[in-house]
């Protein structure tokens, strides 16, 4: 599987934490903590968020972009490093940097942070119809906010 890893839009940037929004937390499929111990380690844990969406068409693509992620981005804590410097990504400050991946039926958000002592990447992982919509309805909302913020 050929996957492109892209920069976030900063309007993405609640995708890459925990979010209560219904709309969006009802789109989410549940999140990947990484860890690389030492340094050239790797660890996983999955914390899953709506079960339904977890199906066997979602395991089989996560298993295969996590299997090409490791030999890059997920290789170990240099190469995470490296592709940091490397590429651009959306800045969340001292919470790390982020990248999307997207395929037909899925949006994955990537929060790096190649730091030892603390996890290296969550990846939370979306389905992307709903998750579309309800970004749009959001940005749908903040425009007619700001137009009402301005009369």
């Amino acid at each position: 599987m050929k996957i492109t890893i892209t920069t976030a839009d900063k309007s993405e940037e609640k995708l890459f934490y925990a979010c209560d929004e219904e709309e969006i937390k009802a789109s989410k499929i549940g999140h990947m903590r990484f860890d690389f111990g030492t340094g050239r380690q790797f660890y996983g844990s999955w914390f899953g968020t709506t079960s339904e969406l977890n199906d066997e068409e979602f395991k089989v693509e996560f298993n295969e972009i996590t299997k090409e992620l490791r030999q890059g981005l997920l290789k170990d804590r240099t190469a995470m490093s490296i592709f940091i410097r490397e590429n651009p990504s959306l800045d969340l400050g001292s919470r790390g940097n982020g990248y999307k991946i997207q395929t037909d039926e899925h949006t994955y958000y990537l929060r790096c942070k190649p730091q030892p002592g603390d996890y290296d990447c969550y990846c939370f992982c979306y389905e992307r119809e709903p998750l579309e919509q309800a970004m749009n309805e959001d940005m749908a909302e903040e425009e007619k906010l700001g137009m009402e913020m301005n009369t």
